[in-house]
């Protein structure tokens, strides 16, 4: 059977099943035969290629979102809420969140970009065809 082809070598993927297991990097090092500082290095590495792949990820599906909205410095974030699902009944998709949640998700992903809830920053809302919502 074929390996899976992903940013992360067999090391990098071994090492970081092993870390999920509750082993330290020095209990690694010992098990496979290497320094600790060389795991710590590939599983820094392995970190960074996997928040790199999130972020292509998250790219990909802003770019194939049927709806995008921009909030603008000092709109209010309820009002651009409203406006995004009125654009998401115009496009017939569900989103996934109600008004509550959705807010929420503003203030977790976008809170530096926001003064109470008022934007201070320009924020972009992506909705995907499945009723995701993208926030940058």
């Amino acid at each position: 059977m074929e390996k899976e082809k992903t940013f992360l070598t067999e090391e990098q993927e071994k090492i970081l099943k092993l870390r999920s297991q509750g082993l330290t990097q020095a209990k690694i090092a010992e098990r496979l035969n290497t320094s600790r500082s060389n795991i710590c290095s590939l599983e820094k590495r392995a970190r960074k290629n996997i928040e790199k792949a999130k972020k292509t990820i998250k790219l990909a599906k802003k770019i194939q979102s049927p709806v995008t909205l921009t909030i603008n410095a000092n709109e209010d974030i309820l009002n651009s809420v409203k406006k995004l699902f009125s654009r998401a009944n115009e496009e017939n998709i569900h989103v996934a969140l109600d008004t509550p949640e959705l807010i929420s998700k503003i203030k977790n992903e976008a809170d530096e970009k926001l003064e109470g809830r008022r934007a201070i920053k320009k924020i972009e809302l992506s909705l995907t065809s499945e009723g995701g919502v993208i926030i940058s």
